[in-house]
């Protein structure tokens, strides 16, 4: 049984326009720092160079944490790390430089973004027969996914510090060659790391509710969760993704997510398109919510049809449910049950052939049905 069932509140939610699920950075490690050339305070020709290490430049980290609820957009878009400390006299080796370590939410991926053509200047790439708009051409590959609390990557390392001239003690003064060798050494001797990175946010969910704008998935989400979504009557009201948390008397908990309004077109970039779900991508049960009062089997095709051309199909793997809402708007109980038999003639013809649940999150009528429903699957998930 669920703990709580909240009724739909009245007025606007806290859901967020802003919402940040993309964002790309250009990461640079610091500088490492430069080696001294130094002697002792003892006569000419009994002095020896003392000349500490210039410290190694800092680096820069992505870290998950479950502290962090969403992917906030920094003040600046370049990441830099600390540069190392110069060496002093006396053997003194300089500071090493501080690291950076960018926070963001469980469920980040993380891409890098390269220039596999950038190998020469451009005019040396046009000179050599090339086009111009090849010489930009970027590729991004994966290089990690940050789902797990605590996780990091390192993405730009910092310069490595010069070496000081007391490196070259058993061998300075001999000749001019090494003396000059020691000149050069005291310069850091590796560049740091620069690296431009996209980070995209997959939320970490155990339910997606999918359905047409209005169907009312963000009332299902505001009753049987702490979470508070925008809701209203006009279409298009959910502009992000929101999770909530559903908690069971018996301490059981699942995440649920509820992203934008699916339409028709969704895959050709109508309405809000599909790019927001990559955020049910991790989920174990897509929860199929339809308007009982308007046309319920036409929506429920529509969306499995947009949902099918994701990815070539690869959310119609797992677990699935069909919540028929808003059945307080269909009359008497007979007329209730035939619609429901409709619908669940309609998702078996289309391949689904999970359970159909009807009802009402405005009235808090049949939640704890969609609960349970949601749990099993969840459950029979987590045990294979």
């Amino acid at each position: 049984m669920l703990r709580s069932i909240r009724l739909l509140a009245k007025g606007p939610g806290t859901s967020s326009h802003n919402f940040l699920d993309r964002l790309t950075l250009t990461c640079a490690g610091g500088f490492g720092g430069r080696g001294s050339i130094s002697f002792e305070h003892l006569p000419r020709s009994k002095r020896r160079p003392d000349g500490g290490n210039g410290g190694n430049g800092g680096s820069v980290l992505i870290r998950s944490s479950s502290k962090v609820q969403n992917l906030q957009k920094p003040t600046t878009l370049h990441l830099k790390a600390g540069d190392g400390g110069m060496g002093h006299g006396q053997k003194k080796h300089g500071k090493t430089g501080e690291n950076l370590v960018y926070s963001v939410p469980n469920g980040i991926i993380v891409k890098q973004i390269t220039y596999p053509n950038h190998v020469c200047d451009l005019e040396t790439w046009l000179n050599e027969g090339n086009d111009s708009s090849s010489y930009d051409k970027k590729s991004i590959k994966t290089i990690a996914d940050l789902n797990v609390d605590g996780s990091e990557i390192l993405i730009s390392k910092g310069g490595v510090g010069g070496m000081g001239n007391a490196n070259y003690i058993s061998l300075y003064g001999r000749d001019l060659a090494v003396q000059s060798k020691v000149s050069e050494a005291a310069v850091p001797s590796k560049d740091p790391e620069s690296w431009r990175v996209v980070l995209e946010l997959k939320s970490i969910a155990d339910v997606g509710l999918l359905g047409m704008p209005n169907a009312g998935k963000s009332s299902l989400l505001s009753c049987l969760s702490k979470a508070k979504p925008t809701v209203d009557s006009y279409a298009f009201t959910t502009l992000s993704p929101t999770v909530g948390k559903v908690e069971f008397d018996d301490g059981f908990e699942l995440k649920m997510a509820d992203v934008p309004g699916i339409i028709k077109g969704a895959s050709e970039g109508r309405g809000r398109g599909l790019r927001f779900l990559r955020h049910v991508e991790r989920t174990e049960c897509l929860c199929y919510v339809v308007d009982s009062s308007g046309f319920p089997e036409y929506d429920l095709e529509v969306i499995f049809r947009e949902i099918e051309g994701y990815e070539g199909g690869g959310l119609l793997d797992r677990g699935a449910i069909v919540v028929c809402n808003k059945m307080d708007l269909c009359g008497e109980e007979e007329e209730r049950e035939e619609i429901m038999e409709k619908i669940g003639r309609k998702a078996n013809e289309l391949g689904l052939y999970g359970e159909v649940v009807g009802c009402s999150a405005l009235e808090g009528e049949g939640l704890e049905g969609v609960a349970e429903g949601v749990r099993r699957i969840c459950e029979e998930s987590r045990q294979q």
